[in-house]
């Protein structure tokens, strides 16, 4: 059934005008190419925003991520 009583999460969907719509990127793998340290960081940095989801809930973690 459809809900909005829980809320979906998303990270690494940062686009370029060419990688519009972004919707079409979100699943895609990070590529050969792509910095590694810089893929590290997004993924440590979503897992920390999903920690902060769990113990300090989604409002406070959508002030602190979504910037």
């Amino acid at each position: 059934s459809n809900t909005d009583n829980i809320p979906r999460l998303r990270f690494g969907i940062g686009t370029s005008e060419k990688m519009r719509p972004a919707e079409n990127y979100v699943l895609e793998p990070f590529k050969k190419d792509d910095d590694k340290t810089l893929a590290r960081e997004t993924i440590k940095n979503a897992a920390d925003a999903l920690d902060s989801v769990v113990f300090n809930g989604i409002d406070k973690t959508m002030n602190i991520y979504n910037s």
